[in-house]
């Protein structure tokens, strides 16, 4: 019976207090019961004691069969949930092995690979001895799928076309190795229904027996004190009263205690009924405590995100701790500042003021600490002179991945800190937390590793490509800049590939200084980068790229590096329907500025790329720089250069940006044939 059952105690009066037999005033202890009763009562004791010590085994056998039972059944019911994991991985590799067009070497290896993971997970858990056999066989019908999709990746692999035949074998393979698997789940079920009757069956048994032994034990005291002594029948009447009402779960009810040898039977038994219910009352906590860290640790472990796990822990923090002010102080990647994420959502927050990870004392030391008393001469500095008042406190340091980041704080009434096992829950909770939060940072820093340029820290080529598809399907319009830096190639050969590595981090920084926080810095090879400006037109494009332009002359000045500039090319996304399209056409632009004479901003259309694209030799020759100031062709750049109307706007370094001046009909040139930008000194 729970220990949170409360019922009417029996009215408990000792020794004088008692109440008379006729109801009026208590009367004066006879002689009778002052006096030692040894030499008449020692086959009672002996009795009690027998009969104490049968209904405590009694007890402690029917738990001890019940933990059994119980622990089959979760047995059973993990063994469950590992083997519909088993049949999902199953699925699977057939609908992987089966696919059309074939699915590739890697997607079949994987699910291969999952499915035996799950098979040996369900060995390995042990559901029940008995069925180790049906295991066996469920995993020898895994391992005859797995096989039929290697011969099936084989046979793609080798560029052939897996037969009708070969597929019909597969899918009949998985659907004995599914009924395999279904079979197992119902054995499962079975024994985890069985485990579950048994458990009940022994708690039944147990409260039956030990209702017999406690009305055994009852009447033989009752039969005994009536031979020995009609002085003894009350007291024996009372205690045997008790004695029924714990034996039916009453855990409240108590013994009146005497000075004779009946009170001091009564005095044992209170103190093994006070044993009893502390020990049910700590066995029903703790069996709560552990399904309720059972179900945090599950929601943490399938949580997506950091702030995903601050929801649980408040959630958690609510169930552990729900009158207390607790609250969870966090440091985010890279930094030592911790920042309240999670308050008791019933207790509130006790806003400790630590504010950096060195200042906490619990992540100094590396372990959990309570504090009784702020005015204790050891304890944390920062207990003291709170605006609420004295108060005592718990602090855990919560790890992630080796290192402390952060703190969970508790605090309660001076004198009267948290319990050792509250402190032990909030130890299990942050454990819990740091190792997902670990989890969570780590795929993050790998997600950022894998879309970012390692010299310049901005993103890299396939960041980028997937940026600009997502807003291609999104329908977002966007301006794309391409820049080069003019005559890197030279930069690098007369000072060296450390200049220019130091040129390409402070153009990079320079970009991401004139950038919204939505738009995207990358770089996507050798010298080149590309812009992206969402939700903006290209008039306001064009403005940025100025002040890009002023900003790069002006921290070049500032760095010590040897002067270089940058040519762009612009195009609006409405110039293409994907990305290869709309990089073509500003990578024209980019060219065109480039054989303008470089540092200058090109506006490119579709007809500049044609044009710009369509007549050029499959292998053009390399390009060489002439004389500074030349472009490669031997052409003196000036502002006075034709600029094909409506296909581009130019500006040179200081020039007003604006709409070029038309080419006569018929005279206009293609640029002259040059490699992609980034090739050679361009």
């Amino acid at each position: 019976m729970s220990a949170d059952v409360v019922r009417t105690p029996l009215f408990v009066r000792s020794g004088a207090d008692a109440p008379s037999r006729n109801g009026g005033a208590p009367q004066e202890p006879s002689r009778w019961r002052r006096t030692s009763l040894r030499t008449r009562i020692v086959l009672l004791a002996a009795l009690g004691v027998v009969f104490m010590v049968a209904i405590g085994a009694v007890a402690a056998d029917g738990v001890s069969s019940m933990r059994d039972a119980g622990d089959t059944a979760t047995r059973a019911a993990e063994g469950r949930r590992r083997n519909q994991i088993a049949a999902r991985a199953l699925d699977g590799v057939r609908e992987v092995a089966s696919r059309v067009p074939p699915a590739t070497e890697a997607e079949v290896d994987a699910a291969i690979s999952e499915m035996e993971a799950a098979g040996a997970a369900l060995a390995a858990s042990h559901p029940d001895p008995n069925l180790e056999p049906v295991v066996d066989q469920v995993r020898a019908g895994d391992t005859t799928v797995a096989r039929m999709a290697t011969t099936l990746r084989d046979v793609a692999r080798s560029g052939g076309t897996p037969t009708p035949t070969q597929l019909a074998s597969l899918r009949a393979a998985h659907r004995e190795a599914s009924t395999g698997h279904d079979g197992l789940d119902g054995a499962l079920a079975s024994v985890q229904a069985q485990a579950n009757r048994e458990a009940d069956s022994a708690r039944r048994d147990t409260y039956v027996r030990v209702g017999v032994l406690l009305g055994a034990g009852t009447l033989a005291v009752v039969v005994a004190v009536v031979a020995l002594g009609r002085g003894l029948g009350r007291s024996t009447r009372v205690l045997g009263q008790v004695m029924r009402r714990f034996g039916d779960g009453d855990l409240h009810g108590r013994a009146p205690e005497a000075r004779d040898e009946v009170g001091v039977l009564a005095r044992s038994f209170n103190q093994l009924a006070d044993g009893t219910a502390e020990r049910m009352r700590a066995m029903a906590s703790d069996s709560e405590r552990i399904t309720q860290l059972r179900i945090v640790s599950e929601a943490l472990e399938i949580a997506p995100d950091e702030a995903d796990v601050h929801r649980i822990m408040e959630h958690a923090l609510g169930m552990f701790v729900p009158g207390m002010p607790a609250e969870l102080l966090v440091s985010s990647a890279g930094s030592t500042a911790l920042h309240q994420m999670v308050k008791n959502p019933n207790g509130g927050a006790p806003n400790c003021p630590v504010g950096d990870l060195g200042d906490c004392v619990a992540i100094r030391w590396g372990r959990a600490v309570t504090w009784e008393h702020p005015d204790a001469l050891n304890t944390c500095p920062l207990m003291r002179d709170r605006p609420s008042g004295p108060r005592s406190a718990a602090c855990v340091p919560m790890a992630s991945g080796g290192a402390v980041i952060g703190v969970l704080h508790a605090t309660a009434e001076p004198g009267d800190p948290p319990s050792p096992s509250t402190v032990e829950q909030l130890v299990s909770l942050a454990s819990r937390a740091g190792t997902r939060v670990a989890a969570i940072r780590t795929l993050e820093r790998s997600r950022l590793q894998a879309g970012t340029d390692t010299l310049t820290g901005v993103a890299n080529r396939r960041s980028l490509e997937t940026s600009m598809g997502d807003l291609i399907r999104r329908s977002t319009p966007f301006v794309v800049v391409m820049a080069d830096l003019d005559r890197f190639k030279s930069l690098n050969d007369n000072y060296g590939h450390e200049v220019g590595d130091r040129a390409l981090k402070l153009f990079a920084e320079v970009l991401s200084e004139n950038v919204r926080g939505h738009d995207i810095v990358a770089r996507i090879g050798g010298e080149e980068f590309v812009l992206v400006y969402p939700e903006t037109d290209l008039e306001r494009a064009m403005e940025v790229i100025e002040r890009i332009r002023a900003a790069l002359a002006q921290s070049v000045a500032g760095s010590g590096l040897p002067p270089f500039t940058c040519s762009f090319g612009v195009a609006s996304s409405a110039m293409g329907e994907d990305v290869e399209s709309i990089l073509r056409v500003a990578d024209a632009g980019l060219l065109t500025a480039k054989d303008e004479g470089r540092d200058r901003v090109v506006l490119a259309d579709g007809d500049l790329a044609s044009r710009v694209f369509g007549p050029r030799a499959p292998s053009p020759p390399p390009d060489v720089d002439g004389p500074e100031g030349e472009d490669p062709a031997g052409h003196q750049p000036t502002s006075e250069q034709p600029i094909v109307a409506g296909s581009l706007f130019s500006a040179g370094a200081g020039e007003d940006l604006s709409p070029g001046v038309s080419e006569p009909a018929g005279l206009w040139a293609p640029p002259p044939t040059r490699p992609h930008v980034g090739s050679t000194d361009a």
